[in-house]
């Protein structure tokens, strides 16, 4: 039994050995077995049937697929793509397990040589730095306000107010260090 689809010359069939069968070519689409049955059943692709056994020319299949296959099926029937019920392997879900086991165990070392922090401890340290820089600038002035306040020469002033600035981030850094 032979399907065509209207429009495609079978001469124009490649009768060569790439030829794939259901499986295959349902691989090769990424989809299941019954969606390419159901588009040879509703003459969507040319497929031959010899004792027994479905037999597809991928290059013809795919341009027929995707000249009468609508992409967006499965969004209008509100229903997930064929191949996203499928599941992986066996090995292939191993082998993920497996990858994110060593990933885990990976951050676990580091976290237990202190090569790694935790995010809310960065942000307890980060906003502890902040509230040191804040206390000791705003201190500046109460410090020096009467000394300023007695002076008239401005490289006087520019000298007190760099000698304390100076002070205090050297405090702000003493206070990162530790």
């Amino acid at each position: 039994m032979v399907f065509f689809i209207k429009g495609i010359n079978p001469s124009q069939r490649n009768h060569h050995e790439n030829n794939m069968n259901l499986s295959e070519y349902a691989d090769h689409r990424g989809c299941t077995r019954q969606s390419v049955k159901k588009a040879i059943d509703e003459n969507r692709i040319t497929a031959t049937q010899k004792n027994g056994r479905w037999e597809i020319d991928p290059t013809v299949a795919d341009e027929e697929w995707n000249r009468s296959t609508n992409p967006r099926y499965f969004e209008q029937q509100g229903a997930l793509p064929a191949n996203a019920t499928e599941y992986p392997s066996i090995n292939d879900s191993r082998a993920k397990h497996e990858y994110f086991k060593a990933l885990l165990a990976e951050l676990a070392y580091q976290t237990q040589r202190q090569q790694l922090v935790s995010a809310d401890e960065v942000g307890r340290e980060q906003a502890k730095i902040a509230r040191t820089v804040r206390e000791l600038i705003l201190g500046i002035p109460d410090r020096i306000s009467h000394l300023i306040a007695a002076e008239s020469d401005p490289t006087v002033i520019h000298a007190l107010l760099t000698a304390e600035l100076t002070n205090a981030l050297r405090e702000v850094s003493g206070a990162i260090r530790q």
